[in-house]
Formats: C-alpha cells, structure tokens, sequence
C-alpha cells in the first residue's frame, strides 16, 4: 500500500466539496514515482465522474472549470515527465471524445520576450537546475516562470527559492493568506497582472473567502491601514518616516505588532521588486491563472486536422510550439528547433548560452509582460520607432531615443556600444582612484543623480513606436489606492528638499537591517543576506560573445546606480564610474524597469541590452531586482529602528 508524505495525502474533493484551488492537486508534491501514479489515477477518477454529471450537477462545471486549467499546466509546465505525459494523455483523450470544452494556452514558455527553447527545460536541465526545479515543485506545486528564467543561474535561484517559499509559506507572524493578499496590493502598485493573478491563485488555496479580492473596502481594516506604507515605499521610499510605523503600531484594534509589520514590509518590498523582474523580462502568465489560457476555441478548427496542425489544448511544447497565436512562424520555428545543424540542443545549460534571436524571430508581443491584452510590443515586420530627438555622437556610438526608451539605431553602433563599454569597463579596472574623498563621492552622486532626472521615462502611450496601453482591468485598479502617486525623481523632490540623501554606511544591511529583521522576523534575515551577497559576488565572467572578463565594474555600477536614483549614497564609491560602465540606453532602461516597470516593452529589453545574451539579461534583471529590493527595505527598516528609539527615549 502506497504511503503519502502526511500533507499529499489524496483526499480528494467531491462533488459536494468547495474546493477549486491548486490544492487538490497537491497529492503531486512527492518524489514517488508510484505515489504520484496512483494520486493521478485518483484525481482523472474524479474528474471523469465531474464530466459525467456536469449536466445536473452545477458543481460539477464549477470544479471542471477551475481544475482543468491546472491539468492543462501541468501537461506541459511539471519536472516529472510521468505527470507530464499522464496528463497530456488526458487531455488528448478528451479532445477526441469531445466530451468538454477544454481551456487553450494563450502563450508559449515562461517569457514573452525570450524564445522558449532558449529558456532552460523543465525535465532535461542539467542535475543542479532540475533539482532546483523539483524544490520548487515540491514546495508549491508548480514551477513558476520567473524559476523558469532563473535556472541559468543555480546559485542565486537556489537562495531565491528558499527565501521566497520561507517567506509565503514558512513559518512567521502573518497568516498565509495575507501574504497574498499583502503581495497582491504591493503589485498591483505596478499593474503586474502576472504577480497579482498568481497571488489571487494562492489566496483562494488558503482562504475561501473571496470578497476580500472583490474590493479593497471588503478586506480587514488592518490591511488596508498598509496602503500608504505600500505606495510609498513602491515609488519614493525616501519620504517613509517614523511616524508612518507609528501609525500601524499604536494600540489599537487594528494595531500591527512589530513582528507583522516587519513580515509585511519585507513581503511589500519583495513584490515591488518582484514587479520589476516580472515585467523587465515580459513574464508570461501562469498558464492556469486567469490570464494564461482561454476556453475560446480557435478561430479555425478543424477536427479532422492532426493536432500538430491546429491549436491544441494538449500540444506539446517542443512538437507543437508553431501553433501558438503569440509567435510568428519564424519566432514558433525558432522555439520548436530540436536541435542545432550540429546535432546539439538549442539550449545551452550553461549560464550565458543562449542565442540571441535575430530580427526575423522577433516574436509579436501580443500580452505585455504585465499579462493584460493590448500590446505593449512590437510585431515582428515592425522597425524600430522612429526617434524622436538625437542625442548625438558619442564615445559609445550614435544614440537615437524616444520618449519610449532610448536605444542604438543599427548594428554596427550596438557592436561600437559593447566595445565601448568593455573597454571602459577596462579603464575603470585598471585606473581605480583612491585618493577620492567622501566630499568628491558626495558631489559625484549629486550630479549622477541629476542627470538620471534628464533619462525620459517611457511613455503610456506612443502612436510613432507602436506602444499601446489599454486601460487596466478593474481586477488589478481595484488594488491601485491613490493611482496619481507615482515616481518622482530624488534630485527633484520640490517641497521635500529638505530631506537628506541615505548615507548607506550610516544605515547599512549588514550592520543594521539584517540584525533588526533576524530579531523581528526569525531567519528572514540570514536568507535574505545570503541571497544579497550571492548576487553581489554572482559572476561567469562572460560580456556578451567576450570570456574571462571581470564584469565587478559593470555590475558594481548598475547596483549602486539604482541605489543612487532611490537616494542611497555610498560614501566609498567613484559614482564617475556610473558613466564609464553605463551607456544612456543601458541606464534608460535600468530605470525603467526599476521605476517605470509597468511601461517597459519587448523593444525597450530587445534594444537597450543588445549585444547581451539571454541569460545575461535575466541576470541584469536580477541585479536590478535585488538592489531596488535592498533600497526600499532599508529605508522602511530605517524608519522602524528610530520610531524604536524614539519610543524607548520617550
């Protein structure tokens, strides 16, 4: 007799059970073959018996509709290939008997933006990623796009799946379903329909309750109390004081105690930078989210058409790729290649291997990285936009840029850029200026950070680049509190000249944060550390098609240039550097992925990093993700401390 781990037992809902969340499935979440074999058997049982009596019994549709999905997710997105076939089989079966409408991916691998045999394989990765893969099944029953795209970096994935899981599911003050909920308001601050509709998924595994996702006004008053700490720290976290902790912590029946609010904030500040990485690198949604398939059926459908000529619900990843309405021919070629003229697979798992796609597979963005329909991209016949001012010759080549994003205007100018800035990332490694006092830091950053006020953030809406933004679903701006409140830039902050730049070593991670998150919010503290200085020493020394290059300049000067644009000045750092290591395209779009995420489009990453390979820009991404994460979180723990001391001097 087969044993479950106590938490998979199968107990399996029936026709009178509530239950319609990824939870009855998580029966999977065992490394038993055997065990995984008879839970299947028992879950394509009940659902047979649903599709039976759909007919009388509305619950019956009701639990069809919501599990279907998730079948359909893990046919083509589950580390076991048993599940995976098992399912796929299912699936197959039931489109030929026609016995229920099946729901349809609405788009192909975990990115919009990176073709998915460039995207590290689920069942095929080498040992290292796949384990990391099966963690992270193990832990949530599916292996979410934004693991997907980090699997060309092991070591940092492996720190950001412990700390992720440790901080939604683990142990600590806040129950499981505020995190949600908590996650969902930080990133509907910036439109991320990926994160938001994922959240609302763990959010119904954990509470029936529904109607705190139908209006803020119905969630607990405490919850709602977070929505100015929320906004604040998601756009100008320098303006976060004590008395905004002291608010959330005063006695009270809505009061926070001091170990919930830490949760909160590092919760908050997790999905703000989360929104960035989601939509930097054009996430595609999860496929049995509200927002990653359709129950529409083709526009043409011919039943006596093999599946590899229409579109399946059941259509393998790698056979059937071509099928897919998001990509072009080229694009769906490109992702169906079974391997290169010399017999290799078209995916390096090595970190910084994969292609970069050339003009011709460039495919159509038809959903934005934020998941919503009405594109924020670029069809592949498309040129780029048409510039809008010049900004001249420069040591890196002739930049053209548009309220959009600035980006190089031919091939030979983007090769001039890379060589540009490897040999000034030389200069930097070799020419390092010790003598720099704290004053020419400080008046180095100063003018850094005015001229990050000249970089134009990308426009809602441009007619001449072809960027669309269609009004945003009631089901996010229902989250949105305060829509207005957005970016301003800190070297022009107006009415709060008054407030100060962040002197990081006055106010440090690892001299201050650390300890005062460890002691509020146990382990937290060490898992986050870890996964900082991962990705601060987290190198393969590659530069576009260049080997053994030191990239510590490069990637010194894109965390601390972030850190800059929040108002965290380091005092031992040349920010001149800031200049040498980045060009105005690169700098544009780090901004705007770390301001601006929301407006960032497939030809803002396809032009501001070209000459990058793919898992080179997910690693930029990365970096930028973490150092915006560490700018907000420093700045409420900040806040925190003195309200602490202010408290106990009182």
């Amino acid at each position: 007799m087969s044993k479950f781990p106590p938490d998979t037992v199968p107990c399996l809902p029936h026709l009178s059970h509530e239950d319609t969340t990824i939870g009855f499935f998580f029966g999977l979440r065992t490394d038993s073959k055997h065990d995984r074999k008879l839970f299947i058997q028992h879950v394509l049982k009940e659902v047979r018996l649903w599709m039976d009596v759909r007919d009388e019994e509305e619950q019956a549709e009701k639990l069809l509709q919501a599990h279907l999905p998730t079948i359909l997710r893990l046919s083509h997105e589950c580390p076991f290939e048993d599940v995976q076939d098992q399912f796929s089989m299912f699936l197959h079966d039931i489109q030929k008997e026609r016995v229920a409408k099946l729901p349809r991916l609405v788009r192909l691998g975990p990115s919009a933006f990176i073709q998915p045999a460039e995207v590290a394989p689920l069942s095929s990765a080498g040992d290292g990623v796949r384990g990391l893969f099966v963690d992270a099944f193990l832990n949530d029953c599916r292996v979410s796009h934004m693991v997907r795209l980090m699997g060309d970096h092991p070591a940092y994935l492996n720190h950001f799946v412990k700390t992720h899981h440790f901080m939604m599911r683990g142990d600590g003050p806040l129950p499981l379903h505020w995190r949600n909920y908590i996650g969902t308001m930080a990133g509907a601050r910036h439109y991320c329909g990926y994160l938001i509709s994922l959240q609302q998924l763990e959010f119904a595994e954990h509470c029936q309750d529904k109607v705190w996702m139908k209006d803020m006004g119905d969630s607990p008053k405490k919850l709602q109390n977070l929505g100015e700490l929320n906004k604040i720290l998601a756009h100008q976290p320098w303006l976060v004081e004590p008395s905004h902790m002291e608010e959330l912590l005063k006695p009270g029946k809505d009061s926070w105690s001091m170990s919930e609010l830490v949760h909160a904030i590092v919760v908050m500040t997790h999905f703000h930078a989360l929104a960035g990485f989601a939509l930097g690198c054009g996430l595609n949604p999860e496929v049995d989210t509200n927002l990653g398939h359709t129950w529409e059926e083709p526009l043409v459908h011919d039943w006596s058409v093999s599946d590899a000529e229409t579109i399946s619900p059941c259509s393998s990843v790698n056979s059937h790729a071509s099928t897919v309405v998001m990509a072009t021919p080229a694009a769906a070629a490109a992702a169906t290649a079974p391997a290169n003229s010399n017999g290799s697979s078209a995916h390096n798992s090595s970190p910084g291997s994969a292609h970069f796609p050339t003009s011709s597979s460039i495919p159509f963005c038809s959903v934005p990285a934020n998941g919503l329909p009405g594109s924020i991209g670029y069809p592949a016949s498309s040129s780029p936009p048409t510039s809008h001012f010049s900004l001249g010759d420069g040591e890196y080549g002739t930049f053209s840029s548009s309220p959009t994003s600035p980006f190089v205007t031919s091939e030979a100018s983007q090769e001039k850029l890379l060589r540009g800035m490897f040999e000034k990332m030389s200069l930097v490694r070799a020419g390092s200026d010790s003598t720099l006092t704290v004053e020419d830091c400080q008046e180095q950053f100063e003018c850094e950070s005015l001229l990050s006020c000249e970089l134009e953030p990308p426009a809602k809406t441009s007619t001449s680049s072809g960027r669309v933004q269609c009004p945003y679903p009631d089901w996010i701006e229902r989250f949105v509190d305060d829509p207005e409140f957005s970016h301003e830039d800190f070297a022009l902050r107006g009415e709060y000249s008054g407030i100060t730049s962040f002197r990081y070593f006055d106010y440090s991670w690892e001299g201050h944060g650390c300890s005062l998150v460890n002691r509020l919010f146990n382990d937290v503290g060490v898992l986050l550390d870890e996964k900082f200085k991962c990705i601060s020493t987290m190198t393969y020394n590659t530069f576009g098609d260049k080997t053994d290059v030191d990239t510590l300049p490069m990637r010194r000067a894109i965390w601390n240039y972030i850190h800059c644009i929040k108002g965290i000045f380091h005092d031992d750092y040349a920010y001149s550097e800031v200049n040498l290591c980045l060009p105005i395209p690169f700098k544009s779009y780090i901004k705007n992925v770390t301001c601006f995420p929301e407006r960032v489009g497939f030809m803002d990453f396809f032009n501001s990093l070209r000459g990058f390979k793919h898992s080179e820009r997910v690693h930029i991404n990365i970096i930028l993700m973490e150092a915006r994460f560490q700018a907000e979180l420093l700045y409420a723990l900040r806040a925190l401390n003195r309200y602490i001391t202010l408290s106990s001097n009182s």
